[in-house]
């Protein structure tokens, strides 16, 4: 009988250091490997038409920079983040290059599908941000138990890389 409440103990113990520390850790997680996999899908589609692009050197910049995210993205949330504007900002640019070059039906569908990936990973950046600021704002209001003794780190968003 004594076991039983100290195992209830334990267990209702864990489920509050969960809630106060750790929750708004793994919502961003979540949304990461999310946009991990989004990102990697997108990446795919553009490596499908690069063959059909014009300028080579554009295109060889964007594949260096898709496999430099690709790294980043297994090595720390902010180097992720950073790689993935520095991509996006190149990309704007090569989309305007496959607009301009009227390449021909099959490159203009899957162009279409990755427009369309692209309002999406918006809505995901968004969220993004959202579950990193209260994260952070989780981390300022239990300043010594996550960052002194559970040693968590504040993360950026898109909004500071922008």
């Amino acid at each position: 009988m004594v076991l039983k409440f100290i195992i209830l103990g334990i267990i209702i113990l864990i489920f509050i250091i969960y809630e106060l520390y750790f929750k708004e850790y793994f919502h961003v997680k979540k949304i990461f490997w999310s946009l991990k996999k989004f990102l990697s899908t997108r990446d795919t589609l553009i490596l499908k038409i690069i063959p059909d692009v014009k300028d080579k050197k554009a295109s060889k910049k964007i594949i260096n920079l898709i496999e430099e995210r690709r790294i980043n993205f297994n090595s720390s949330y902010n180097n992720a983040i950073k790689s993935d504007v520095k991509l996006n900002s190149e990309l704007i640019n090569f989309y305007k290059k496959i607009d301009e070059e009227r390449p021909n039906e099959v490159v203009l569908q899957v162009f279409a599908k990755i427009i369309s990936m692209e309002k999406d990973l918006k809505n995901i950046r968004n969220k993004y941000t959202l579950a990193v600021e209260k994260y952070n704002e989780s981390l300022i209001k239990h300043k010594f138990m996550c960052l002194k003794v559970i040693r968590m780190k504040p993360l950026d968003t898109y909004k500071v890389m922008k």
